[in-house]
C-alpha cells in the first residue's frame, strides 16, 4: 500500500506493548469487527480503509473486551523507502534494538499443523532451534514497519503470539525485501541470538545452519499460500537467499 494513500491500520506503540490478550485478535474477535464494519473493513483483515470511510470509524471501539485503535497514519512502511536504504534504516531505527530488549515469558508450548496454516512451518523449525520464548510479532516483514520521524510503529499485529525470540528476528534480518549480503544479515542475526537466554541452543549453533533451516522453512511457508504472484515472488527470493547462503559457506570452507 501506499503512503500516499489514506491508511486506516490498528497498531500499537512497540514501545508500549499492551497484554498478550489485546494484542492477539481471536476468532471471536475478528468477526465480532467485521459483522459491525463489514461494508467498510476488508475481509483479510484490519489493514486499510478508503478515505471515502474515514467519518465512518470511531477513534477507539471496544468488541469483546478487546479494545481496538483506529488511526490515520500518514507516513510511509518500510517497503515503500528506497530499496538501497532499507538495510541501513532497519540497523538505525532501534527495531532491532527493541526486539534484543524483549522480556522473556513461560509459556506452554504448542505444536503448529503445518497443513493448515502459511506459518506454522517456520514456526516448528524455530521451535526445534530456540527455547526462550518472547512476545512476538508474527509476520515482522517490512509492509508492517511504519517509518516514522522519530522511529517506527509495527501494525498488522492479527498473528502476535508468544513463540521462540528467533521467530521475529529471522522473519525482519532475513526479509528479501530488504536488500543487503547474506553477511550482513548473519552479522545482525548473530548479534540478537547473543541476547538470547545463555540455555538457548542457537547460542552455540551455527548461524549458518540455522538460517539455512530456518530459510528453508519459510520458502515451504510461502510456497503454501498458493500459485499466486506475491507468493511465486517470495518464494523465488527466499530462494535465491538459500542459494546465495550456500555459496557463502562453500566460499568460507574454501578459506578454511
Amino acid at each position: 500500500m501506499s503512503g500516499k494513500k489514506s491508511i486506516i491500520r490498528f497498531f500499537y506503540n512497540a514501545h508500549e506493548p499492551p497484554a498478550l490478550g489485546q494484542m492477539y485478535p481471536n476468532e471471536h474477535y475478528k468477526r465480532a469487527i467485521e459483522e459491525r464494519y463489514s461494508s467498510i473493513v476488508p475481509q483479510s483483515g484490519l489493514r486499510a480503509v478508503p478515505m471515502a470511510h474515514l467519518g465512518a470509524l470511531p477513534a477507539t471501539r471496544n468488541a469483546r473486551d478487546f479494545e481496538v485503535d483506529f488511526r490515520y497514519i500518514d507516513v510511509p512502511s518500510l517497503c515503500e523507502v528506497s530499496a538501497d536504504a532499507r538495510w541501513s534504516w532497519l540497523e538505525g531505527s532501534g527495531l532491532l534494538r527493541d526486539l534484543k530488549a524483549r522480556s522473556a515469558v513461560t509459556s506452554k508450548r504448542q505444536k503448529g499443523g503445518a497443513e493448515t496454516s502459511a506459518t506454522d512451518n517456520l514456526l516448528a523449525a524455530s521451535q526445534t532451534v530456540c527455547t526462550c520464548d518472547a512476545c512476538c510479532h508474527g509476520n515482522l516483514d517490512p509492509g508492517n514497519v511504519l517509518v516514522t520521524d522519530d522511529g517506527y510503529l509495527l501494525v498488522g499485529w492479527d498473528l502476535a503470539r508468544i513463540a521462540p525470540r528467533v521467530y521475529d528476528e529471522f522473519s525482519i534480518v532475513f526479509h528479501p525485501d530488504i536488500p543487503t549480503s547474506i553477511e550482513n544479515r548473519l552479522v545482525q542475526f548473530e548479534d540478537l541470538v547473543a541476547r538470547h537466554d545463555d540455555s538457548c541452543p542457537l547460542r552455540s549453533a551455527d548461524s549458518v545452519d540455522v538460517a539455512y533451516m530456518l530459510l528453508e522453512a519459510k520458502i515451504k511457508d510461502c510456497a503454501s499460500w498458493g500459485d499466486s504472484p506475491e507468493a511465486n515472488r517470495l518464494v523465488a527470493s527466499y530462494s535465491d537467499m538459500l542459494a546465495e547462503l550456500k555459496g557463502y559457506r562453500a566460499s568460507t570452507m574454501a578459506e578454511n
